[in-house]
C-alpha cells in the first residue's frame, strides 16, 4: 500500500515549472541572480523522475525552482541609453556651468551602466531617465554683453520723451 501511495505523487505542477525554467535564456539574466538556478532546476528534474519521491519532496523541489525563477534578474536594454548617450549636446561654453555638470554626472553614470554586462533593467533605465532630465536641464549661457548693450542703451534715454507709464515700466525692468 505504502509503494501505492509514492508512485501516486503527482508531478504535474512541478513538471509545469521545470518547461517553464527549461525554457529560460539563461545569459539574459544577471550573472549572479542566476546562482543556484541550474541547480534548482536539476534537482526538480530529479525528483520528478524518483520513483520514491514524495508529496513532500516534490514540494519542495518546486518551492526551490520557483524561488530561483522568481530572482532572476533580466539585464537591462541598453539601446535608448546608448542612443542618448551618443546625442550631441554641443560643448561646455554653449550652457551654465551648473547646467553643464550636472549633465557630465548623469553623462558619466550612463556610460558606465552602459558598460557594465551586468546592468539590470532598473539600473539602465534610471541611468537613461537621469540622464534625459540632465539634457532637458542644460542652460543655455546668457549673452551678457547684448544685455548690457541694451541696458546702456535704455538708461541713456530722456524721460521727456516718454510717457509717465512707459518711463515707470522701464524704470521698474532698468532695476
Amino acid at each position: 500500500l505504502e509503494a501505492a501511495e509514492l508512485a501516486l505523487v503527482d508531478v504535474t505542477a512541478l513538471n509545469e515549472l521545470i518547461a517553464e525554467a527549461e525554457q529560460i535564456e539563461i545569459g539574459n539574466y544577471t550573472f549572479a541572480s542566476t546562482e543556484g538556478f541550474a541547480e534548482a532546476l536539476a534537482a526538480a528534474q530529479s525528483v520528478r523522475t524518483l520513483f520514491e519521491a514524495t508529496a513532500e519532496n516534490v514540494a519542495e523541489a518546486q518551492a526551490a525552482l520557483q524561488a530561483a525563477l522568481d530572482s532572476l534578474v533580466k539585464k537591462g536594454d541598453k539601446t535608448a541609453l546608448n542612443e542618448l548617450i551618443a546625442s550631441e549636446v554641443g560643448d561646455s561654453s554653449e550652457y551654465t556651468p551648473v547646467s553643464w555638470l550636472g549633465y557630465m554626472v548623469a553623462l558619466d553614470n550612463a556610460r558606465k551602466v552602459a558598460a557594465w554586462p551586468e546592468a539590470d533593467e532598473q539600473s539602465v533605465l534610471e541611468a537613461e531617465q537621469m540622464l534625459r532630465t540632465a539634457l532637458e536641464g542644460l542652460t543655455a549661457q546668457v549673452n551678457k554683453a547684448a544685455l548690457q548693450q541694451a541696458i546702456f542703451e535704455a538708461e541713456a534715454l530722456e524721460e521727456k520723451n516718454y510717457s509717465e507709464s512707459s518711463w515707470k515700466a522701464l524704470q521698474s525692468a532698468l532695476e
